[in-house]
């Protein structure tokens, strides 16, 4: 996470064309920056990081993104005059496969 906030500070202080070289000259490949950058901003607590891995942390935040667009989607639907049942399951099943992603979630499920 900090490689990330430090990448994020440094592209902020590169002017237009230096992104690139400079990502070069660290010996940083382009899309292994934008992944730490998008960590790094992801407001995700570094234990989670951690536990799920850079990959695992990266489908997290792709589930929370489909999971805040179904919630957005059924408000949008409740507004419109219907209920957004299809919304709300989208968002729920969503939100399984993001608890799927901590082993220990699934212990602590599966536990009576």
């Amino acid at each position: 996470m900090e490689a990330g906030r430090l990448l994020v500070a440094a592209k902020g202080d590169c002017k237009h064309g230096e992104w690139l070289p400079f990502l070069k000259r660290a010996g940083v490949p382009e899309r292994k920056a934008q992944r730490l950058m998008q960590i790094a901003e992801s407001n995700l607590k570094s234990d989670t990081v951690t536990d799920l891995g850079i990959g695992g942390a990266l489908r997290f935040l792709q589930l929370r993104e489909r999971a805040v667009r179904h919630l957005e989607g059924a408000r949008d639907d409740q507004a419109g005059g219907r209920f957004g049942v299809e919304q709300l399951e989208g968002a729920i099943q969503t939100m399984e496969a993001m608890i799927e992603l901590f082993p220990e979630e699934q212990r602590e499920r599966s536990s009576p």
